[in-house]
């Protein structure tokens, strides 16, 4: 499936460059270089890309695997069938409270202990006799620091939540689940500022561009049927008329008669438009490149800038803001939370899926999915331990 993917982007990515190299050598919209405002080309050329759906789909296509690695998704589904022992694995790996604090950005202690002690019981770290909860005897080097405060808040009866939620912010930090918002609320609503004015800016910035361009030069198709670039600066045509690199021929020229003699007229401030081996002709090529690349790479901004300021909002208040792999595990707890909402159809799980039903415990406690099997799970293991 990989492999698919990377040959699907191969093959966008070259039909996409192909797109430009037609446009520019039939001359198409927005590629067609001719006289005219700068206001209405770069209008012109952004209906050409906006009706264009070859593009959209390109743009659709990698915006969507764009957002979709760094956003959460709290309808997440199953890979497969058997996707169920895939994200049971991976999250296995991981402490229930990272899971929670990913989930709520905080932490609910009474459930989280409940989870973390069902969990460990589990693993083997805790026995269950006669309504006795003890600790055995399992080396604990594996486990986070957060899991082994459990461990030992449940031989000495007491839990200090305030030094368990250190651990578990240091443990998601450590892992690279989040980040501090270390900004307070002037500085980020500077950087809110920044994040809409950005597009704008270079908008802006692309205007002025394409209105140099434009004043300084023009193509036009001479009555010889050839086209020219025209420069309007003065300087420029001096450069140009000074530059011994140039063939004469190049220039637009007329034949008049003097005295009746034919003589040739050069205007040096006209030259062949297909001569890109003269620095001003590619360099008049590539300002007017710049208008309708500059437009993809707005709307792209634009794209970038919501995703941005949206997420900034979210977390205006907050003190730390889940990093991308801090988004991915959660895409995997939300796929088998969803899961676990039909688990009550047991006629149509499989014996694996059955077995597995206690270590679903976990999950179902710590994402909130039967309230009454959390109500319950809390209840059992909390009277072991007196919580400050």
């Amino acid at each position: 499936k990989r492999n698919m993917i990377m040959l699907l982007n191969a093959c966008l990515i070259t039909l996409s460059i192909v797109y430009v190299l037609l446009c520019l050598t039939l001359k198409t919209e927005p590629f067609n270089f001719k006289s005219q405002d700068t206001g209405d080309y770069i209008i012109n050329s952004a209906v050409i890309f906006i009706f264009s759906p070859f593009l959209w789909i390109v743009l659709f296509y990698y915006s969507n695997h764009f957002f979709k690695n760094i956003r959460v998704r709290k309808n997440a589904k199953l890979k497969s069938y058997k996707g169920y022992t895939y994200y049971r694995d991976d999250l296995n790996k991981i402490s229930p409270s990272i899971i929670m604090y990913l989930s709520k950005m905080s932490i609910e202690t009474r459930t989280i202990i409940s989870a973390t002690i069902l969990k460990l019981k589990l693993m083997g770290y805790i026995k269950e006799n006669i309504n006795t909860l003890y600790v055995t005897e399992k080396e604990t080097d594996d486990l986070p620091e957060s899991d082994k405060l459990v461990l030992s808040s449940l031989s000495n009866g007491v839990f200090h939540q305030r030094e368990y939620k250190k651990l578990v912010k240091k443990e998601a930090l450590d892992s690279k689940y989040i980040k501090p918002n270390k900004h307070g609320k002037f500085i980020k609503i500077i950087k809110m500022l920044i994040i809409i004015t950005l597009p704008i800016i270079f908008m802006g910035i692309s205007y002025k561009l394409d209105n140099y361009a434009f004043n300084n030069y023009r193509f036009y198709e001479k009555d010889n049927g050839i086209n020219y670039l025209k420069l309007t600066n003065r300087k420029h045509i001096e450069k140009l008329y000074y530059n011994n690199d140039i063939d004469i021929n190049d220039y637009y020229y007329t034949t008049i008669e003097i005295d009746g003699e034919e003589e040739i007229s050069y205007n040096y401030a006209y030259i062949r438009a297909d001569r890109l081996k003269y620095p001003v002709v590619m360099f008049s090529r590539f300002l007017y490149l710049l208008a309708p690349i500059s437009i993809l790479v707005f709307i792209l901004l634009c794209f970038i800038s919501a995703f941005k300021l949206t997420e900034q909002i979210i977390y205006f208040n907050k003190e730390y803001y889940r990093t991308v792999e801090g988004k991915k595990l959660l895409n995997k707890a939300y796929a088998l939370k969803n899961y676990l909402k039909d688990y009550s159809i047991m006629k149509y799980r499989s014996e694996d899926e059955l077995i597995l039903w206690e270590y679903y415990m976990v999950y179902a406690v710590v994402l909130d999915v039967n309230t009454k099997i959390k109500n319950e799970v809390v209840e059992k293991y909390l009277q072991y331990i007196s919580v400050y």
